[in-house]
């Protein structure tokens, strides 16, 4: 983390530091009933079912309990109840304790304020934490999270950027680094981020919000005339910040318009946007080097997706998104094709990342 990082969320994370309790208490052991009330709560939370949750954390608090871990699951009921007030209550009495799980604790604080529609507190809440827990890349997601909230789309673009880089497995900050790029006109960028998303999320029940992410970083706008396609980048190819990839632009909006002269496509949509992606992969630089913060997309989407490629598994990879949203074709290809699915889990979940600074 930069000197200059650090000063920003010294300054921000005063006032929190003022609000927050010192967590100065030793917590003592559940008892054993009181560990089943929580494994059982535990289960309801997952489950959706939080008011049986608080009920059941409640029965095992009245016991007596001197530790973290009872307020901290109520929390995260509260939390999703958007009970934001017991929530914030329930986890600065968690904050007392000094726990491993601290740094969750002040994430589950920060987004109740955050959720109750007060980024600022929030923000306040992350950057007091991050002082403490520098490289934990939960609380960087979560004060990207707060910061687009508050409107500061730049600095949430950079504290999602350093959530990637010390978590890049993380399907959560990959969306949000995708969604950012395309809301700020940086449409390369945001094609690899919601890729990766992809390749992380291929089957769950977001994939279709992370397929449709996709799709509308790919479109751009096109007015076709009798001879030629006239076509608009809008102000894609400005923003160099994040990487100069105009020339990706014109290349890849001309491939995109196949019907401006009346020549119809006979592939699948699935396959022409196989084609289309391999075709932005095939623009993209193949030695690009980490060169600090503006480059972030460099140094890391482009080598991992330029692996990809070479390993000839970006088909597979489609095949799987699509399949999630219920696409024949794409199902029957991969029934056909498992080894080449298992092919690619094993390399992406393999995939050695650039270490963080």
């Amino acid at each position: 983390m930069s000197k200059i990082y650090l000063i920003i969320l010294l300054f921000a994370g005063t006032a929190a530091a003022q609000t927050l309790p010192e967590a100065t208490l030793t917590p003592t052991p559940l008892t054993e009933t009181q560990r089943k009330s929580v494994r059982e709560g535990s289960l309801l939370q997952t489950g959706g079912k939080f008011d049986e949750a608080i009920k059941k954390l409640t029965e095992a608090e009245k016991e007596g309990a001197t530790n973290d871990v009872i307020p901290f699951e109520l929390a995260k009921s509260h939390f999703a109840k958007k009970s934001y007030a017991k929530c914030i209550e329930k986890g600065m009495e968690a904050a007392r304790y000094v726990s491993a799980r601290l740094a969750r604790i002040y994430t589950v604080i920060g987004n109740c304020h955050d959720g109750k529609g007060d980024p600022e507190r929030a923000l306040g809440i992350y950057n007091f934490a991050l002082l403490k827990f520098p490289n934990d890349g939960t609380l960087h997601l979560n004060r990207a999270a707060a910061l687009n909230s508050a409107g500061q789309t730049d600095a949430a673009r950079g504290a999602a950027k350093q959530a990637a880089r010390l978590e890049p497995n993380n399907a959560n900050t990959q969306f949000l680094i995708a969604s950012l790029f395309q809301q700020q006109g940086y449409r390369v960028p945001a094609i690899l981020a919601a890729a990766r998303y992809l390749a992380l999320e291929p089957a769950s029940g977001r994939t279709v919000y992370g397929l449709e992410l996709l799709k509308r970083s790919f479109e751009m706008k096109v007015k076709s005339t009798s001879k030629i396609a006239e076509i608009s980048l809008g102000d894609a190819v400005e923003k160099t910040d994040e990487g100069d990839f105009s020339s990706i632009e014109v290349v890849l909006a001309g491939n995109w318009v196949p019907d401006a002269k009346g020549e119809a496509k006979k592939k699948s949509d699935v396959e022409r946007s196989i084609e289309q992606f391999e075709l932005v992969l095939s623009l993209l630089p193949a030695d690009k080097a980490p060169k600090g913060e503006g480059n972030f997309t460099d140094s890391f989407y482009v080598p991992y997706f330029k692996q990809m490629q070479e390993k000839k598994l970006v088909e597979t990879l489609w095949h799987m998104i699509y399949a999630a949203g219920k696409r024949s074709e794409s199902e029957a290809w991969l029934t056909a094709n498992q080894q080449k699915v298992n092919d690619f889990m094993n390399w992406s979940s393999a995939y050695a990342w650039p270490k963080s600074n």
